[in-house]
Parts: structure tokens; sequence; C-alpha cells
């Protein structure tokens, strides 16, 4: 029985940003500078939540132990309105990026 924790939800999204930014500047340093901002806006938003859901999904991967966990022990695990929240960033997360992708590819 767990509990919902906003601080945690809110770290999740802070690292999944920071890792967002760090792979595209990484990987594709001319990514920022794209005359098309919508394309730059889908990718940097695409990437954090990307990136949040799946760092707040990391916490209940079966086969780990609480103490691998990013959150420490005695905060609440995912409920599993938290869980849904997570997975529904994750499906944002590659929608936007896959807009991004398809603007960026479409002729015009």
């Amino acid at each position: 029985m767990g509990g919902f924790s906003w601080a945690v939800v809110i770290m999740y999204y802070i690292l999944g940003a920071g890792a967002g930014v760090f792979l595209a500047l990484w990987q594709c340093p001319n990514l920022f500078a794209n005359s098309d901002r919508l394309i730059v806006y889908a990718v940097l938003f695409g990437l954090i939540t990307l990136g949040g859901g799946i760092g707040g999904l990391v916490q209940t991967i079966p086969g780990t132990t609480p103490d691998t966990y990013l959150i420490p022990p005695d905060e609440p695990v995912n409920s599993r309105a938290s869980t849904f929240v997570m997975s529904c960033s994750i499906a944002l997360g590659a929608a936007l990026l896959g807009f991004a992708l398809y603007r960026y590819l479409a002729p015009g």
C-alpha cells in the first residue's frame, strides 16, 4: 500500500530533463539550433516527460531490491495512481518525440 509523493515525481522529472537534454546535446548538438521551434520544443518536452516517466517506474521493476532504489526506503513506493501517471508520461513523451521526428522528416 504505497502513497503518491509529489516530491519524488518532481525529482524524477528534473533528473529526466537533465539526462534528456544532455543526451540530445551529446548525440545531436545542432538540435536546439533548428529553425523550426516546434521540433525543438517537442523534442525537449518529449525527453522531459519520457525521462521522468521512466525514472518514476525504475523503482518498481521486478528484481530490484529496496536498497537499490533511487528513492530512500522511508519514502512511499509507487501506488497504482502514480504508476498510471508515469505510464501516461512515457506515452506522452514518446508521442512528442514521434511528432518531432515526423515533422523533421516530412517533406516541405
